[in-house]
């Protein structure tokens, strides 16, 4: 496999998870090349107990704040969701990149 980039035609690639991996502890390049965060999935559980509560709310009679809390909750479990595909989606794309090691390009083969 050779480099992609027009500036280098170099065969000295590796996988970037891998090259991250070997890299030392204190190494600046650990940082730079690390896997995308992970996104937050307890926060969906609690909109989701938000929404719960809005339900537990309806029920007893206090609809105005349960009909609050349940819409609250549902649109907090959409949001945290959209953010959590996306998370997954780069760490996905982070996980099948691979790196120059002469010109530091990085590609998705």
């Amino acid at each position: 496999m050779r480099c992609p980039s027009d500036k280098c035609a170099s065969t000295n690639i590796q996988h970037l998870p891998h090259y991250w991996r070997s890299l030392p502890g204190d190494s600046p390049l650990k940082g730079k090349y690390a896997q995308p965060a992970e996104g937050d999935r307890r926060a969906r559980l609690i909109a989701a107990g938000v929404a719960a509560l809005g339900v537990v709310l309806l029920v007893t009679g206090a609809w105005p704040l349960g009909l609050l809390a349940l819409a609250g909750g549902g649109v907090g479990v959409w949001a945290i969701h959209g953010r959590i595909t996306l998370a997954d989606q780069a760490r996905g794309k982070w996980s099948s990149t691979q790196i120059c090691l002469a010109c530091t390009h990085l590609w998705v083969p």
